[in-house]
């Protein structure tokens, strides 16, 4: 993704920010441990000790620089983490902290941007920052299917609103938990307002970040503006969000139908959802739409390629905010 240098330098300058923050929480460990416990402050200085005088010999040539460095180390270590554990901190507590383990909050893995960076970018470029902070309440067990009534049935299925909630819940589920080796794999969540559709999208959406892969959640409204703006506007910038829908490894396209429809729409839609199955790129659609409606609204091919490729999970019932505010 191409970035201005000013939105480069904001992102470098926001890890700067993490690592600094991070360096002070640490400090603050090391000062609260100091006080419980003074012995600390010596091993800690006989680690680094040792580690100088035994880097100055390596450096002077001398081969046998690193021996016993490994153990005296480890020795030294597991001192320390029995003095934290005495105190009721875990032993890990003075090792360093990083928001990503992986480039260590540097945005960088070997000179290529780490995934956190990437979603970074895509925040950004999307401005979806205030979605990307939400989503830590929506939670798999915060969903409830006491909401979804025994005696409501579903006259295509037979299947009352608690059981498809149950298959809705389940599926997605094991598609957040199994997305790394899913490779492809989608969704297609339908019905009525209110059943839960989008929280079921945005508990997967919470998961799949958390695990380090690049997500973007839009409107069907924002899906198509954007690729007006590609095709017909050349809007700078325009060319980086097109493709950005192609190559973000989850794509959330949420209240289909909610567009003003057109051939314009019909097509580009197709044409989204094919391009990502053959990039075997996984997508997670939500609609208010009836699978006729979607025939009538879209082509045969897009209502094809939706219904041989998409796991379809259908929910029914109340709307679950209005039950919320009676209780």
């Amino acid at each position: 993704m191409s970035l201005s240098n000013v939105q480069f330098n904001l992102i470098i300058r926001d890890y700067e920010q993490v690592q600094l923050k991070n360096q002070y929480l640490m400090k603050e460990r090391l000062e609260t441990i100091l006080k419980l416990e003074p012995q600390l402050q010596t091993i800690n200085e006989s680690i680094t000790q040792d580690s100088i005088q035994r880097a100055k010999r390596l450096i002077a040539g001398d081969k046998s620089a690193l021996t016993g460095h490994f153990e005296s180390l480890a020795l030294l270590t597991k001192q320390r983490e029995a003095l934290l554990v005495k105190h009721g901190f875990p032993k890990n507590y003075l090792d360093p902290i990083y928001c990503c383990q992986d480039c260590k909050d540097t945005g960088f893995i070997n000179g290529k941007k780490c995934h956190c960076f990437k979603q970074t970018e895509y925040d950004l470029v999307f401005s979806q920052s205030h979605l990307i902070e939400d989503l830590d309440q929506f939670r798999f067990q915060d969903f409830s299917l006491n909401f979804y009534s025994t005696t409501t049935i579903d006259q295509a299925t037979n299947a009352n609103a608690r059981e498809l909630a149950t298959r809705a819940f389940e599926h997605s589920k094991k598609f957040a938990d199994e997305f790394k080796h899913a490779t492809g794999d989608n969704l297609f969540l339908y019905g009525t307002v209110g059943v839960g559709k989008t929280f079921l999208s945005n508990c997967i959406a919470n998961q799949v970040l958390n695990a380090g892969h690049s997500v973007i959640y839009v409107t069907a409204f924002t899906l198509f503006d954007i690729f007006q703006k590609y095709v017909f506007e050349k809007i700078p910038n325009s060319r980086e969000e097109y493709q950005n829908i192609f190559n973000c490894d989850l794509l959330i396209i949420d209240d289909l139908g909610t567009e003003l429809g057109n051939s314009f729409t019909t097509s580009q839609f197709f044409m989204c959802i094919n391009e990502r199955l053959l990039r075997k790129k996984s997508t997670i659609i939500s609609t208010n739409l009836s699978l006729n409606q979607l025939l009538d609204q879209y082509s045969e091919r897009t209502f094809s390629r939706i219904s041989n490729n998409y796991q379809l999970l259908k929910l029914i019932g109340a709307d679950i905010r209005l039950l919320k505010n009676l209780q």
